[in-house]
């Protein structure tokens, strides 16, 4: 039969010493684990009043992001200021946990990518190069274009200037033969030569319209003598008493030509006055 061992009272107690001090060393252990956490801050403000434990951890929180960013910084300068930051952001300090989160994604991704970044940046300068000159060659052919067609302007009024001037001699020699049969007509000593509207010479470009414009342009050319001239031949109280002795023509014609040249004889008179302005 196996031997009963007892312990002594001091025994016992140092056992139980040693399972409380197991058990006390077992709990601390325990609570050593736990660690009070709070939201990092942004501005220094929100935590002046923490305790200076908390505050130590957020300023430590801010000095890694600084030193991260000032790391990607140094490693590559140009790619936190490509095609993706061109516009106004705010500064890492001003952004919460998710817009600094996405800020730091986006300048990891740029950092890993940035030969392929550059890459497309390369490509958009060279199509905007290529726009540029494109939109440049297109205005120097409308510049170009725009230039010939007052080169060919020129030419055309030219050609119509010559023509009108060809013109203007010709009908000018018209009618100076046909004044002067007129004037053969009405100094004849016959009686039965006799003159009709057909036979009346009428100072105009066109002879079959008469009007304003027709006399201006007949005597454009003209010098003050000569227009002085074609102006008193026909006033009314010296071309109308000659011409009405040889006249044999219908009434409902002498009317025509009277009325014509009270009409000419203005429109010449303007046209005297005008120069005469233009000359003071």
């Amino acid at each position: 039969m196996p031997k009963l061992k007892y312990k002594s009272k001091r025994s016992s107690r140092d056992d139980d010493d040693k399972k409380k001090k197991k058990k006390k060393k077992k709990k601390k252990r325990h609570h050593s684990h736990e660690r009070y956490y709070s939201p990092p801050y942004i501005y220094e403000e929100e935590h002046q009043d923490l305790p200076w434990s908390n505050a130590t951890k957020d300023d430590e929180d801010r000095a890694w992001r600084e030193k991260l960013f000032d790391a990607m910084a140094d490693d590559q300068p140009d790619v936190l200021h490509s095609q993706f930051y061109e516009d106004a952001r705010p500064s890492p300090h001003a952004m919460d946990d998710d817009e600094y989160a996405a800020y730091i994604q986006r300048g990891m991704f740029e950092k890993k990518y940035a030969k392929e970044i550059a890459h497309e940046k390369r490509k958009e300068e060279h199509r905007q190069r290529r726009k540029r000159e494109r939109e440049e060659a297109q205005r120097r052919l409308e510049q170009d274009i725009e230039k010939e067609r007052l080169r060919y302007e020129a030419q055309l009024a030219d050609k119509e200037h010559e023509h009108l001037r060809e013109h203007l001699s010709a009908t000018r020699a018209t009618y100076d033969d046909q004044w002067q049969q007129l004037q053969e007509s009405l100094a004849a000593s016959d009686t039965t030569a006799s003159i009709l509207k057909r036979h009346i010479p009428w100072p105009s470009l066109d002879p079959r319209r008469i009007t304003k414009t027709n006399v201006q342009h007949f005597l454009s050319q003209a010098s003050s003598k000569e227009l002085r001239q074609v102006q008193l031949r026909y006033h009314p109280d010296k071309f109308l008493p000659r011409l009405q002795a040889k006249f044999a023509g219908p009434d409902k014609d002498w009317e025509w030509v009277k009325a014509k040249d009270h009409e000419v004889s203005a429109w010449l008179n303007d046209l005297w006055t005008s120069r005469a302005s233009s000359k003071a």
